[in-house]
């Protein structure tokens, strides 16, 4: 399914987001405990738009919420789309930083980033050559 225009516009009008969180709740559930650690969360942020998530305490949610729009946690409610395209698991065109070193120590920056480039989601040598093409290398 081919994503739509950022610059079209809904039925309605309005612009279509980037990205649209819609109701969204995550509860994580242990056999010790049910933890909610989003409820009902509402955020619709527009094409050219910059956002920042640097507030609150540890166990808050940030990281969950950065998680479930880049596919690695369902929603226990609710829906997050990107473009009109609802987010369901991970896809290549979305990228996360981690809070923590996720490289492998072994792996210079080249091997590193091409670690990510698998057959299976970019057949063929594109993927290498693109990298190399951007690296110079």
């Amino acid at each position: 399914m081919a994503e739509p225009d950022v610059r079209q516009r809904a039925e309605d009008g309005t612009k279509i987001a980037d990205v649209t969180i819609s109701g969204l709740s995550v509860q994580y559930d242990s056999s010790r405990a049910e933890t909610l650690a989003l409820s009902d969360v509402e955020l619709r942020v527009l094409p050219s738009e910059f956002i920042c998530l640097i507030g609150g305490p540890s166990g808050c949610g940030k990281t969950t919420l950065l998680n479930v729009v880049a596919g690695f946690v369902p929603p226990t409610a609710g829906e997050v789309s990107i473009r009109g395209n609802p987010v369901q698991s991970r896809a290549v065109e979305r990228g996360m930083v981690f809070q923590e070193y996720a490289l492998f120590p072994w792996r210079n920056a080249w091997r590193n980033v091409a670690s990510a480039w698998r057959p299976s989601v970019c057949p063929g040598t594109s993927c290498a050559s693109g990298l190399t093409s951007i690296s110079g290398s």
